[in-house]
Formats: structure tokens, sequence, C-alpha cells
């Protein structure tokens, strides 16, 4: 349901528009800035990613997806979800691929992807707390990746509070010692809290910004209802 209007911008390409009509509308920006220095939110639940923060609910319009072979990140999973700018013409013409401005994905067989301005790249991390049961799971944050006005992308972090109620926006990097039972007793593990520095050292221009979704990465199965190859739907 993602990336089929990408096939448009490919010569071997078969320009059928696959599940549009399933798209829901989706704000350019979400509820973030349109550039770095604009007012970050500073809870996760004030950035229109989540319908239900503490659940770990995504707001229907964002699309879940995974890659083919991911970072390591010390032993966490992560769950992906992208928001695509998408707007419904004011007449309630049929639905559009395209952000107000008219950009759309450009794709690329190799190499990387361009996203629109005002797509946001969601990123959550869940460390296993306990080797005795594989369901103990903590939550440690949510990094948020941002295509902006200019033509670059920001980053930022949020840190999840013990409760899981919410997550706090990060303003510098942040190391923390966890505990993690094992089967003969407990180990301490340090975990990394990028700030929005550390995520400009990632995602340079030179890189495309954004990082990780692109046709290799991207081809392989994952569940929409069904089963569906991310870059064909």
């Amino acid at each position: 349901m993602l990336f089929a209007i990408c096939y448009l911008e490919s010569r071997a390409a078969t320009p059928s528009l696959y599940g549009l009509d399933t798209r829901l509308p989706c704000k350019p920006y979400l509820s973030m800035p349109g550039r770095a220095d604009g007012p970050i939110p500073r809870l996760l639940s004030q950035t229109g990613v989540f319908k239900d923060t503490a659940n770990l609910v995504p707001n229907p319009e964002l699309i879940p997806y995974d890659l083919v072979v991911s970072f390591w990140s010390d032993g966490a999973s992560k769950s992906r979800w992208m928001a695509l700018p998408f707007v419904v013409p004011p007449s309630g013409g049929s639905p559009s691929d395209l952000s107000p401005r008219g950009d759309k994905i450009k794709f690329r067989p190799t190499g990387e992807w361009t996203f629109p301005k005002g797509t946001v790249f969601v990123k959550h991390f869940d460390l296993p707390t306990d080797e005795t049961d594989p369901a103990a799971k903590r939550r440690l944050e949510t990094r948020l990746i941002v295509c902006d006005s200019t033509g670059g992308v920001y980053g930022v972090t949020y840190k999840w509070r013990p409760d899981n109620t919410d997550a706090d926006l990060l303003y510098s990097n942040l190391t923390e010692k966890i505990t993690i039972r094992t089967l003969t007793g407990v180990r301490t593990q340090s975990w990394y809290y990028p700030s929005r520095d550390d995520c400009r050292t990632c995602h340079t221009p030179r890189a495309g910004g954004v990082l990780g979704p692109k046709t290799r990465q991207l081809n392989r199965l994952f569940t929409y209802g069904g089963a569906e190859g991310p870059v064909r739907a």
C-alpha cells in the first residue's frame, strides 16, 4: 500500500497505482515542525505519531515497514513506521499521493530513495530484560527522522518513562545502565540514547539523509493484512 507511486519515476515500471484508495490522509510533518529550529514537541504523545501512546498504537495513517537487514542495536528489537504526506483534494476528488508541493518519492532500483518534504520516519526500541522470559521487554526510546522544508532531515529522540505512559524529548545524549536477568543471575547493560547532533552524524546529505528504506532493504514480505512486498505494495 506504500510505494506503487514510486514506480512512476522508473522507466522500466508498469504505471499501476496499487492500493491508493486504501490510504488515509496524512498531514505533512504530523505535529513536528518543518525545520529543526522550530518548536519540537516535548512529549512523544504530542508528535502525532501515536493514537494511543501508552499502548504504542500508531495513528492509522502511519505505514509499518521492516528491513531485510537492519543494524545491530545491542539486542534491542525495533518497530518502524513511516508517515508519508498524503493529501485528499479539497474538491472531494480522488486521493493523491502528492504533498502540497507536488513532491513524490523518487524511486531508484539501486542507491538511495528521495522522500517528500514532510515525511516522518519512526523507529521504536524495546530491550529484552529477562533471558528466562522472552516476553519481558523494556521500552527504551522512540526516534523520529523528519524530512524538513529545506530538503534536509533532522532527528530527535524520546526516552520512555518507567511507567510507559509517555516519552520525553532528550536535549542531549544519555547513557543508562540497565539490569538484565540472565539464566545464572544478573548483568548490567549500557544503553546509549543519541542526541540530535548524533543523528546528524549518520543522517548526512551525502548518505541521502534517510537511512534504511531503499529497494534492496524493502524487497521482502511484510504483513499488510496479508503477506505483501512493500516495494510492490
